[in-house]
C-alpha cells in the first residue's frame, strides 16, 4: 500500500485504508478496491480505487482530510437508530414485513446498522448509523 502513501499523504495506509477487493482483468490490469477507515469505522464515500499495469498507474477516488480527533462512540444504540429510521420512513411510505418468500429472494432478515463517519460539509464528520 505504498502507493496509497505516495498519492494521499497518509504515513499509515495499512491501519487508514481497508482493502475490499483485488482482481486483475483480461487485460492484465489489476484493480483494488479500498475504503477509509477512522479508528475503526467506515468514512462514507470514501473509497478510492487503484489501477495498475505494466504501463501506468492510474488512481480513482476522494482523500478525505480527517485531522480533528473525532470521537467514534455512538450516543444512540443501533437499535434505537433503527427504529428511528423505520419512524422516519413510515411518515413516506407505508411499512410492511416481507414474506418469507421476499426475504429469501432479497437475503433479507433484519435491518442491518452499521457506524459510519459521513462528511456533512467540507471536512465536518459526523458519527451516525447506516441502517439498511
Amino acid at each position: 500500500m505504498t502507493w496509497l502513501s505516495w498519492l494521499t499523504g497518509i504515513t499509515r495506509p495499512r491501519e487508514t485504508y481497508h482493502i475490499d477487493s483485488i482482481h486483475t482483468d483480461s487485460l492484465g490490469i489489476s484493480h483494488v478496491r479500498a475504503y477509509r477507515r477512522y479508528k475503526g469505522v467506515e468514512v462514507y464515500g470514501s473509497d478510492v480505487i487503484f489501477h495498475a499495469d505494466k504501463v501506468k498507474e492510474r488512481f480513482n477516488g476522494a482523500v478525505a482530510a480527517l485531522e480533528t480527533d473525532i470521537d467514534v462512540i455512538p450516543n444512540v444504540s443501533a437499535e434505537a437508530a433503527i427504529e428511528m429510521a423505520k419512524g422516519d420512513l413510515q411518515q413516506h411510505v407505508t411499512i410492511r414485513e416481507l414474506s418469507p418468500a421476499e426475504k429469501e429472494l432479497l437475503d433479507y432478515k433484519t435491518p442491518v446498522c452499521s457506524l459510519m463517519l459521513f462528511n456533512k460539509e467540507r471536512d465536518d464528520f459526523r458519527l451516525t448509523w447506516q441502517v439498511t
